[in-house]
């Protein structure tokens, strides 16, 4: 499996050399930070919030975490059930390093961004994929898969790569399979609050009433732009919070204070202004569906930020694989893309409307589109 690290190195290496390149490999949102979150940080850092705080993350900010989930789910969590992180992908990372014993197995959506495997084998787990697809998922074949070894199966709704959303009934289904057999259900909530159009958006904390069996994962880096805060968090039971406190001591110690504070003023943001942002890469998403879908087999994205158009059609005489497509299409129309192989599922590529604005967007859909009928 190719990595998709190994084409953002390709673009940052060679990117200053390529003329007019369009970036559409990124996953970082290129809308400002709320100026609302930039004061707060700042006041922060001039009140002297600057030092350690609580290993989880300070009362303020997990009260209003946990307000917040309680307004969206009615669900009421504890202090004591949520850490504040480095990040959403160090809360993943600590969460399998405090689970997984030798060979216990998680189950993952194939496609999916690749960081999961990373995490569960750097940990001594296995990694066994199940579809997730553009038809959605199949519970039939996902029960197949569950073992005596399996530890946890992670879900991501919205989905990377293919923005798909994960159906009310699909999480009943695996909620219910989660308690059936008593495994972990890990919810990585990343692109949490980019929903598209007029589509429901269900989260296991809406259904699951045994929590002990739930973790929840979530980031302030995606729909409020503050990838460079590195501040996420978690709910879970509290005897894993407590195990990934103590790792977190020894890792890293606190998230950062004062971004905390930042991350504060985010949550209180009016939801005038987070409903402008979503609009916006609504606007993207459809559009650039819109440009290509004469071309490739492509899915309306639901939410999040990306497309994951299906190329196997123009695959053949003159790009043997996803791969070279995208190394074509960055080399002679300086478009950065990624290649669908990097998240588990050759013939596709994954295209990224954070970074672009509408202009853009048509630019490089028609360098895409010219590439393909002149190979």
């Amino acid at each position: 499996m190719s990595n998709p690290s190994q084409q953002l190195s390709k673009v940052l290496s060679e990117g200053p050399k390529i003329r007019d390149l369009i970036q559409m490999h990124d996953g970082e949102l290129n809308l400002e930070v709320p100026q609302e979150v930039s004061r707060a940080t700042i006041d922060a850092l001039i009140n002297g919030h600057t030092g350690y705080c609580n290993l989880s993350g300070i009362d303020v900010l997990k009260n209003a975490l946990i307000e917040r989930c309680f307004q969206q789910h009615g669900k009421l969590c504890d202090p004591a059930e949520t850490l504040v992180s480095n990040g959403s992908s160090q809360a993943l990372f600590m969460l399998m390093k405090c689970i997984l014993s030798n060979a216990d197995e998680v189950l993952i959506p194939n496609p999916c961004w690749p960081a999961y495997r990373s995490y569960i084998e750097l940990n001594g787990g296995i990694a066994v994929d199940y579809e997730m697809g553009n038809m959605g998922l199949d519970i039939v074949e996902v029960r197949k898969l569950v073992t005596h070894k399996t530890k946890a199966l992670i879900i991501n709704s919205p989905h990377n790569p293919t923005g798909l959303i994960l159906s009310r009934q699909d999480i009943l289904e695996l909620v219910a399979l989660s308690q059936e057999f008593g495994f972990l259900l890990i919810s990585d909530e990343a692109y949490e609050g980019i929903i598209f159009g007029s589509g429901e958006y269900v989260s296991p904390l809406d259904l699951m009433a045994d929590s002990s069996l739930l973790v929840v994962t979530r980031t302030f880096s995606k729909l409020f732009s503050m990838s460079g805060f590195r501040i996420g968090y978690m709910f879970a039971d509290r005897k894993i919070i407590d195990r990934c406190s103590t790792l977190q001591g020894v890792m890293t110690d606190n998230a950062c204070t004062f971004a905390q504070h930042g991350a504060l003023a985010a949550i209180a943001l009016p939801k005038s202004i987070l409903k402008k942002r979503v609009d916006e890469l609504q606007h993207r998403a459809y559009y650039c569906h819109q440009l290509l879908s004469t071309t490739f087999d492509i899915v309306r994205p639901q939410g999040g930020f990306f497309l994951f158009p299906d190329i196997s059609r123009v695959l053949g005489a003159t790009w043997s694989s996803d791969t070279q497509f995208v190394d074509d299409l960055l080399n002679v129309k300086s478009v950065s893309t990624t290649p669908g192989s990097s998240y588990g599922m050759k013939d596709h590529i994954r295209i990224s409307i954070a970074s672009v604005n509408e202009a853009e967007i048509k630019e490089a859909c028609g360098r895409i589109i010219d590439l393909v009928h002149h190979r």
